[in-house]
């Protein structure tokens, strides 16, 4: 088994018992070109946290502000791929409002979020803003 598909089904039975709350992130290699298939400098959104959703590819997110999703339900895995001291906020209103404490991914590292409830992401550079 690959290491990607163990530290993906790790993650995910930890998602399972925990609702609208981020598992442990996983840290990255720094800014140094595509990983799980999320081009350096974009913001990953998979459609779903196992590893035959990350091997399917992600919907990628690139430029500063709130991105509104539509359609977008269940559990997904969003990784942020970006340098520079870049946050995305997982927000439950759209653009980019009602974010909640401890929704956010630092550069680097995976969350996994319940998104049924998400109704946007915003990306911004610094730290996360409540």
């Amino acid at each position: 088994m690959s290491a990607l598909r163990k530290f993906a089904y790790a993650l995910a039975a930890t998602v399972a018992t925990v609702t609208m709350a981020a598992a442990p992130s996983s840290p990255a290699q720094a800014a140094g070109g595509t990983q799980y298939g999320c081009p350096s400098g974009a913001v990953c959104l998979y459609s779903g946290m196992y590893p035959e959703d990350i091997n399917r590819g992600p919907v990628t997110m690139w430029w500063d502000g709130a991105h509104n999703l539509n359609n977008v339900f269940g559990h997904r895995a969003v990784f942020n791929n970006q340098y520079g001291g870049w946050t995305v906020q997982i927000c439950r209103g759209w653009n980019g409002t009602n974010c909640p404490p401890g929704f956010f991914v630092p550069e680097g590292t995976f969350g996994f979020y319940d998104m049924t409830p998400i109704n946007s992401v915003w990306l911004h550079a610094g730290n996360p803003v409540w």
